[in-house]
C-alpha cells in the first residue's frame, strides 16, 4: 500500500504513514517524494514522523536495500538538517529503521526509532 503524507506547520513537519505490506519501491517513491517537495512544500530542515504501526509485513530484498542506500547517500547530503522519527513496532520494520538510521549518520539527517507515536512527537519537540 502506498505511503501517505500529510504536510503540517507550513512545511516544517511531514507525517508519513505506511500500512499493509511495505515494499522497497514504495520506500524509494517516498524518498523521492520528499526530495521533490524540498524547497517547495517542505522547508529545509523539516521534521518527519514516519509511522509504520499499520504495517503488516515488510517485503524488501537486497536490491531494494542497495537502492535505498544509494538514494540516501546520493541525495541525503542536500536536504539540510532533517530530523526523522520512525515509529516501528514489528521486528522487521525496526530492523529496517535501524539500517536507515545507520546510513543516515553520514548525512545531515538525524534519525531515531521509537515504539510509539507519542515518544516520537516528544523527541521532535525536544530538538526544535
Amino acid at each position: 500500500m502506498p505511503i501517505d503524507h500529510e504536510i503540517l506547520n507550513d512545511g516544517e513537519l511531514v507525517i508519513s504513514t505506511a500500512t499493509g505490506i511495505l515494499i522497497g519501491q514504495e520506500l524509494a517513491d517516498h524518498m523521492f517524494w520528499q526530495i521533490n517537495q524540498l524547497g517547495t512544500a517542505l522547508k529545509t530542515d523539516y521534521q518527519q514522523i514516519f509511522d509504520t504501526l499499520g504495517t503488516d509485513t515488510v517485503d524488501i530484498d537486497e536490491e531494494d536495500m542497495k537502492r535505498i542506500s544509494q538514494i540516501i547517500l546520493t541525495y541525503g547530503q542536500d536536504r539540510g538538517k532533517v530530523a526523522t522519527a520512525i515509529v516501528a513496532a514489528s521486528p522487521d520494520v525496526r530492523k529496517l529503521a535501524y539500517y536507515y538510521k545507520s546510513l543516515s549518520e553520514i548525512t545531515e539527517i538525524t534519525v531515531e526509532v521509537f515504539a510509539d507515536r507519542l515518544e516520537a512527537e516528544e523527541w521532535l519537540d525536544s530538538i526544535r
